[in-house]
């Protein structure tokens, strides 16, 4: 079941050898994300261009028909979330994964994929491909494996075929928003690198169980 979420954000501590290995990861992570999203506009190119598209497109809204037609459509085009995580860019034997474990790369690929849907059903524009550097963040689907946050001390741990990657946070103990962060349960954690003052600076950002932090004296509008 759906759990409500908050994101607790913690500078790493990083050098140079760390910061290197982190940007050929989200190097790696933007070829597989253009690779996905050139593959996803080519399905849908297909899919639009199938006679049933416009039969689709034809019947009622939020009709049971039509979400059966577009259903029917997706399969068949291999248009879903679940056959781009098929592509070639994540198989084993591609180099993108020496980079990147599976989960962190399906995360990537699901990017991809959800921007074109978005595309597809007037969402949003289309999606345009990511130039050198343009990719920042890159998350794992749990806290269980590829990018992880651990405990004592605070730190996050990221295993790869040309080394493991062990990022220290910075945390304040005197602040209590990481320290109610810190106390609950992370589901996944992204990491995303920012320049500040010509400065490349690396975040983890926890995505945890339960509600943020709120100061006693401003309790939250549900209470």
């Amino acid at each position: 079941a759906m759990t409500p979420s908050f994101v607790c954000e913690i500078e790493c501590r990083v050098d140079s050898h760390s910061l290197k290995a982190l940007r050929s990861r989200l190097e790696a992570g933007r070829q597989l994300y253009n690779a996905v999203l050139g593959e996803a506009k080519k399905r849908l190119a297909r899919m639009r261009s199938d006679p049933d598209w416009d039969k689709a497109r034809a019947l009622p809204k939020k009709s049971a028909a039509r979400q059966r037609a577009y259903r029917d459509l997706r399969e068949r085009h291999g248009f879903s979330e679940y056959g781009l995580h098929k592509h070639k860019s994540l198989d084993a034997s591609c180099w993108i994964r020496e980079h990147l474990d599976v989960h962190t790369a399906q995360k990537v690929a699901t990017r991809a994929f959800k921007a074109v849907e978005a595309q597809a059903f007037g969402v949003r524009e289309e999606p345009r491909f990511k130039r050198y550097g343009g990719l920042r963040s890159l998350e794992s689907k749990s806290n269980a494996a590829g990018i992880r946050f651990r405990e004592d001390p605070p730190r996050i741990e990221w295993n790869g075929e040309h080394g493991d990657l062990v990022l220290g946070l910075t945390a304040k103990p005197d602040d209590p928003i990481q320290a109610h962060g810190l106390s609950s349960r992370v589901k996944y954690v992204r990491l995303v690198l920012r320049t500040i003052r010509g400065a490349q600076r690396v975040f983890a950002q926890l995505v945890c169980e339960g509600t943020p932090y709120w100061k006693p004296e401003h309790p939250p509008p549900w209470t």
